[in-house]
């Protein structure tokens, strides 16, 4: 056991060695989650969703040398306001939903470029990788064609979100010091999506296409 101990502390000082720097870059800014949920045996009918909400955000980063980076992003993004259409072979209605009670969770695992020589002080970084989301939502007070009406007290139309896709990330950071700066991201995951609702059978609704999207603007620290 003291061996495996010694080994896996050697392992991790030499991986956090090989980095030249760690950050930490919590944030605060707009998010929307959007995706289509559709019946398993009903053609040509669909929903679309869209949220859009206040997002916080913490995304940590490791940076080597040699403008190799990777970085650990995580977002929750409390789902208030947004709108559905429902599409069927006979009529369409678009719904806004006014205010809801329910968040959004997306994290990604990235690799790629930060360029550091561009400017002084100022580093740009693209970066891709993995995305994941997963949610709930349960609207309360929605508006069709101009009125109004509440629906705090149906339960049934509690909605749950999955989705998986291809992450691309952008941030541009200014340093005012050594250690500390300001930091502008942008982060867009497109992929697949699944969406669930109360008393529905997961095997009734078919899977499709999501995105999630944040912008966040906040501190950023160097270690």
């Amino acid at each position: 056991m003291k061996k495996l101990l010694v080994v896996l502390f050697a392992f991790l000082l030499v991986c956090t060695s090989s980095f030249a720097e760690f950050m930490i870059t919590p944030g605060l800014g707009f998010s929307n989650f959007s995706t289509t949920v559709r019946p398993k045996d009903i053609d040509n009918t669909y929903t679309k969703v869209s949220y859009n909400s206040m997002a916080l955000g913490l995304d940590v980063a490791y940076l080597m040398d040699s403008g190799l980076s990777f970085y650990f992003n995580n977002n929750v993004s409390f789902l208030t306001s947004g709108k559905v259409k429902l599409h069927t072979p006979l009529l369409s209605i678009d719904t806004k939903i006014l205010k809801s009670k329910g968040a959004f969770w997306d994290a990604e695992l990235l690799a790629g470029w930060t360029f550091r020589d561009l400017a002084p002080n100022l580093r740009i970084s693209i970066l891709g990788g993995l995305g994941l989301g997963y949610g709930s939502v349960t609207p309360t007070q929605v508006s069709i064609e101009g009125f109004k009406f509440d629906i705090s007290s149906v339960e049934q139309i509690k909605t749950s979100f999955f989705s998986v896709g291809f992450a691309i990330h952008f941030n541009v950071q200014y340093y005012f010091t050594d250690l500390v700066g300001i930091g502008l991201s942008i982060t867009e995951i497109s992929g697949y999506g699944k969406a669930g609702m109360k008393d529905v059978p997961k095997d009734q609704i078919k899977g499709g296409f999501a995105n999630a999207f944040n912008l966040k603007l906040g501190p950023t620290f160097k270690f």
